[in-house]
């Protein structure tokens, strides 16, 4: 998806759109680059509220949970 989707979206404003990212951090149909997502600044949260939209939520696997609650990682984020 590009960005200008995600800005069209946060301007429209459906109410019935439910939006569900999963960031695997690579372009796997062009070889499986990295993209600026795979970056623990990236914000998928913070995007979507800075083009519009209304609400946002963000779910951990388990392993991420157990991870922030031990800080095993330098850089977890829940909320935006």
């Amino acid at each position: 998806m590009h960005l200008g989707t995600f800005a069209q979206i946060g301007s429209v404003g459906p109410r019935n759109l439910k939006h569900i990212v999963i960031n695997n951090g690579a372009h796997d149909s062009v070889g499986g680059q990295h993209t600026a997502a795979a970056n623990d600044k990236f914000s998928f949260p913070g995007v979507a509220l800075a083009c519009g939209y209304r609400t946002v939520s963000v779910l951990l696997t388990a392993a991420r949970r157990f991870a922030e609650k031990n800080q095993t990682w330098a850089s977890v984020r829940s909320t935006c």
